[in-house]
């Protein structure tokens, strides 16, 4: 982050398939396939939600101290106006969103077991989330779902 390497503070695991790849902080995660839950799971959210999602990044939260900080999803892979989805497992967190412009606007969308956020097209490109810190959390695991190769 800026220049400067640090601990993640969270676990991350990349799935898709072989030659896709998606690179963002700095690192390059590569496609090597997922199992076929995930990829039955992969169909049903772009059934629903009439996306063509290709690759899953799973992220790990083992506590209330592992967080992600305010970002974009803005890389070029992504394409100009990216959609993404994520599907929440495990104990409930918060995400935060503020806009990039000033006044800073702020709203929270509570993430529960089971629930499928959608940020659909303008999203990125108008918003900035993170899932902050939360004192006595315990693991989360996020499913976010994106379309690579849109560049």
């Amino acid at each position: 982050m800026f220049g400067r390497a640090h601990a993640c503070p969270r676990l991350i695991a990349f799935l898709a398939k072989p030659g896709l790849s998606y690179r963002y902080s700095g690192f390059e995660h590569r496609g090597a396939g997922m199992g076929t839950r995930l990829s039955v799971l992969l169909a049903a959210v772009n059934t629903r939600l009439s996306t063509r999602f290709n690759s899953v990044l799973v992220t790990c939260y083992r506590d209330g101290a592992d967080r992600l900080g305010w970002h974009a999803d803005r890389e070029r892979e992504l394409g100009p106006d990216p959609e993404l989805a994520v599907l929440s497992l495990g104990a409930p967190r918060t995400l935060a969103f503020r806009t990039r412009g000033t006044p800073r606007q702020y709203t929270r969308y509570p993430l529960t077991a089971g629930s499928l956020l959608y940020m659909g097209p303008g999203t990125q490109a108008d918003w900035q989330h993170s899932v902050p810190s939360q004192r006595h959390a315990t693991e989360r695991v996020s499913l976010g779902f994106r379309e690579l190769g849109c560049a």
